[in-house]
C-alpha cells in the first residue's frame, strides 16, 4: 500500500473531521462515556478549531488510494513539540499508517532540535503500547493536575554520524554507498543483467571523475565509513520535461543498515533546507523514498519519465 504523508490544506478539512468522528466514539465511548466523546468532538474536532490548526501548518494527513485516512496534529508547547492528535480510520488501522504519521512528527522534532511529547487517555492501553513501541517513555505532565498519561520520545540514540563535504579521496566510499544502495533499492525493479555492467568498479570510476571535477557532494560518515551522500544543484530538463524549480535534488542515498538513524533527513536538510522550493525525480515504484519526500513537503506534479535504458518509470516531486 502506498502511503503519502503531507501537510493538510483547508480542502482536507471535512476529511480530517471525518477521521475524528469515526475514531472517537469506538475508542473512547467504552472508556469514558458518550458525554466525554460528544464534548471532545464539539471542542477539539470543530471546523473552526481544525481550520486554525491546518492554516498554522500543524496538521499532517496520511493519504492512500482510498483518500485521506489518517491525521496528526503537532504544535509548539514551550521549547517542545506536542503531538496533540494521531488518528487513523478504523478500517485502515494496523497498516503502518500510524507509524508513518509519527515518523513525520519525529522529523519535525529533529529539524527543530527539540523534544516531542504526547498524551493519551490512561485507560487506553492500546495507545500506551503503540507509543512505547515508537520509543516514547513516561514523563511529567507539562502542567499540574492533568489526568492524562504523558510520554516523551527518547529521540535518536545519539547522532552516530557527521556531515561534511566530500573530497577526492572519498570516491571509493561514495561509490560503495551508491552501488550498494542501488542493489538494496532496485534489485526487484531491474533485470539481473543490469548488474553485469553496473558494478562497483564502474561506479568508482565515475565518482573519481565527478569529485575530481569539483562536484559538490555532502556525505554522512559514521566510524570513518561513508554511510550516505546527497547532491543538489540546478533544476534539469528530463526527457521532454523542463525544470519547474531552480533547485533539484539529484541524489540522496543512505545504506539500509543506517535507515532510521536520521542521516537521510540530515543530508536532505543540509543540501536543501526546508524553506527552499525544489524538485526531484524518484522511481515511481519506490514507496519508501516517496513517503520520506512526502514528509518533507514534496508531492507529484504529474510529470513522468520512462528511462528506456533502465526500463524504469520515474515521477517528479516538487515543493
Amino acid at each position: 500500500m502506498s502511503i503519502t504523508i503531507r501537510r493538510a490544506s483547508t480542502e482536507d478539512l471535512d476529511a480530517v473531521r471525518f477521521i475524528g468522528f469515526s475514531t472517537w466514539p469506538p475508542t473512547y465511548g467504552p472508556l469514558k462515556g458518550a458525554h466525554y466523546v460528544l464534548d471532545a468532538l464539539d471542542t477539539y474536532w470543530s471546523a473552526d478549531t481544525l481550520r486554525t490548526a491546518i492554516e498554522a501548518g500543524d496538521i499532517d494527513v496520511a493519504e492512500t488510494a482510498q483518500g485521506v485516512v489518517g491525521m496528526a496534529e503537532v504544535a509548539e508547547l514551550g521549547d517542545d513539540l506536542v503531538l496533540w492528535k494521531l488518528y487513523v480510520l478504523p478500517s485502515q488501522q494496523r497498516s503502518g499508517i500510524g507509524h508513518e504519521l509519527i515518523s513525520a512528527a519525529k522529523d519535525r522534532a529533529r529539524a527543530r532540535g527539540c523534544g516531542l511529547l504526547t498524551e493519551y487517555v490512561s485507560e487506553n492501553s492500546n495507545a500506551g503500547s503503540f507509543y512505547e513501541r515508537e520509543g516514547f517513555v513516561p514523563t511529567a505532565a507539562p502542567w499540574p493536575g492533568t489526568v492524562a498519561a504523558w510520554v516523551r520520545w527518547q529521540g535518536d540514540p545519539g547522532r552516530t554520524f557527521i556531515l561534511r563535504p566530500a573530497t577526492a579521496e572519498d570516491a571509493r566510499g561514495c561509490a560503495s554507498v551508491h552501488h550498494t544502495s542501488w542493489v538494496e533499492t532496485y534489485s526487484a525493479l531491474l533485470p539481473a543483467s543490469h548488474w553485469e555492467t553496473d558494478t562497483l568498479e564502474r561506479r568508482t570510476e565515475s565518482w573519481h571523475r565527478w569529485l575530481d571535477n569539483g562536484t559538490d557532494v555532502t556525505v554522512a560518515e559514521s566510524g570513518e565509513q561513508i554511510i550516505g551522500f546527497a547532491i543538489a544543484h540546478t533544476g534539469r530538463q528530463v526527457g521532454a520535461h523542463a525544470p519547474v524549480r531552480d533547485r533539484e535534488l539529484y541524489s540522496l542515498y543512505v545504506l539500509a543498515a543506517h535507515y532510521g538513524s536520521g542521516a537521510g533527513q540530515a543530508l536532505l536538510d543540509a543540501v536543501l533546507p526546508a524553506d527552499i522550493p525544489a524538485q526531484l525525480w524518484v522511481a515511481e515504484d519506490n514507496p519508501r523514498a516517496r513517503r520520506f519526500y512526502g514528509r518533507n513537503g514534496f508531492a507529484p506534479d504529474g510529470a513522468r519519465f520512462h528511462d528506456e535504458t533502465l526500463d524504469l518509470a520515474e515521477v517528479r516531486l516538487v515543493r
